[in-house]
């Protein structure tokens, strides 16, 4: 007998790669989505690359395993796609050799950090 369930792993098997946004779709007031830890597992038995995006930059992806650790979900610092490790990817593929003048978060430092890119403490200071 054809089951929902095989209509719903059926379907999931048209996916290339999905994309998820972290807040709201996933978790909403630091409570998981019912259902959405078992979609993520069940997407990555199926073989699927799973992705994570946020545009929040106050946390390092070293950071948001963590999250989504306490929230229930298997996630690797390599499936999570964040603004602050998207600026300092780039700054490293550029070969940057200075130091970046940081207004931002702790997320965005960190991130810098893993790519060896100098920069000034966080936060705003003023220019002398």
């Amino acid at each position: 007998m054809y089951t929902a369930d095989d209509a719903h792993s059926e379907y999931l098997t048209f996916w290339i790669t999905p994309i998820f946004s972290s807040l709201c779709v996933l978790w909403r007031h630091l409570e998981p989505i019912p259902g959405a830890s078992d979609t993520v597992k069940k997407l990555k038995k199926l073989g699927k690359n799973v992705l994570f995006v946020t545009n929040n930059s106050t946390k390092s992806r070293k950071d948001y395993c963590i999250k989504f650790s306490q929230l229930g979900f298997e996630v690797k610092e390599s499936e999570i796609i964040s603004t602050a490790y998207v600026a300092a990817l780039y700054l490293h593929e550029c070969n940057f050799k200075g130091k970046v003048y940081l207004v931002g978060s702790k997320g965005i430092a960190d991130e810098l950090d893993n790519f060896g890119i100098q920069h000034t403490e966080v936060g705003v200071s003023i220019l002398l």
